[in-house]
């Protein structure tokens, strides 16, 4: 008999403890679905946001990824699709976004006019100190150009800030590219300075691949180089649309398994600029060709030509052929452009836009 009643007291304490496995392992299980489901709701969230912020351009901060342990790590995925990887799996970009991971960042949008179109791309990043070090007083006024292109917070959070070698005095954009380019150092940094969030941008007339931070050749023709800690890369980029060059900066040397974000995001920019501008170039050549047979119908057959209409019919026709061109640029593989022909084209599209503009 007291065989049996300890039988039954083990057997009693092996089912209680397979219960109560059972439970913990539910509620572990629970809470971790959970978790992930506000994960979904917190990156649809910094979509939807950004997506408002790419439309409209109002800046703001997002603070929710600091509510749960995440890992995002933006990529580029098979046929050329920038998407970020997260804690959940892969997350689609429906708009051109440079993210950096931060518990709060900054959402701000750039926009590069082309005259005829405008290339937008959104940034989020935490809170960054950009640090420059341009090698001659001669390219202050790039870095300034640089520096427009990126986030004013001043008196927001997180703080996206400027600054210059060798001191690194962190200071708002409206500062920074007001200050005297004649009183800028071109002395370098000293690396025991330089802060998980400080960025160094190394300006110079020639460039090897440098070992903190990116090294930018100004450009020469419409077209400069940059050169990436970490990458044996050289990166070409158009000098009066650097989007390439933002993703750069954005992505930085901040490394993942899946590569160098700062590499990704420059693939991602060619790829987002090459869809959405080979489009639009062929929707507004078909656009300028229906404009210029307004004038006269098919031909301008009949027009003095020394009048504002045959003169008008002649812009819209140049405007539909360089808009043609530059499609045909922007159609082939990236790794092959002709970087110098696109640079020309855009300018030249640029310029016959503004001359339509103004006498048409």
């Amino acid at each position: 008999m007291e065989a049996f009643q300890a039988f039954r007291l083990i057997f009693g304490l092996i089912i209680s403890a397979f219960v109560l496995y059972f439970i913990i392992s539910y509620v572990g299980t629970y809470s971790a679905t959970q978790e992930d489901i506000v994960r979904g709701q917190i990156l649809k969230a910094f979509r939807d946001i950004s997506r408002d912020v790419w439309a409209y351009g109002v800046s703001t901060n997002f603070s929710d990824f600091g509510r749960l342990p995440f890992t995002i790590n933006f990529d580029i995925a098979p046929v050329n699709r920038p998407i970020l990887r997260t804690d959940i799996g892969e997350w689609e970009l429906p708009i051109p976004t440079f993210f950096t991971f931060g518990k709060s960042v900054w959402i701000d949008r750039t926009t590069f006019d082309l005259g005829w179109w405008q290339f937008r791309v959104v940034t989020a990043q935490p809170e960054t100190v950009f640090v420059f070090n341009p090698k001659d007083r001669a390219w202050v006024d790039f870095a300034i150009n640089l520096v427009e292109l990126l986030p004013d917070t001043a008196g927001k959070q997180p703080r996206i800030q400027y600054a210059y070698c060798p001191d690194i005095q962190p200071m708002d954009k409206i500062t920074f590219i007001s200050i005297n380019p004649t009183t800028v150092p071109t002395t370098s940094c000293e690396m025991s300075k330089l802060k998980p969030h400080h960025k160094l941008i190394v300006i110079s007339s020639t460039c090897s691949t440098p070992s903190v931070g990116i090294c930018i050749t100004p450009p020469t023709g419409g077209v400069g180089q940059a050169r990436l800690a970490g990458s044996t890369k050289s990166y070409s980029y158009l000098g009066e649309w650097p989007f390439g060059l933002l993703g750069l900066m954005i992505g930085y040397t901040n490394s993942s398994v899946w590569g160098l974000a700062g590499d990704e995001m420059y693939q991602a920019a060619n790829i987002w600029f090459k869809n959405e501008i080979g489009m639009a170039a062929q929707l507004m050549a078909q656009r300028a060709t229906l404009l210029k047979n307004n004038i006269t119908g098919l031909t301008a057959q009949g027009l003095d030509p020394n009048s504002d209409a045959y003169k008008c019919w002649e812009r819209y026709k140049g405007l539909s052929e360089i808009l043609n061109e530059i499609e045909k640029d922007l159609s082939g593989d990236i790794s092959g452009w002709n970087w110098n022909e696109i640079a020309t084209d855009l300018a030249d599209a640029k310029a016959k836009q503004q001359e339509i503009e103004a006498r048409c």
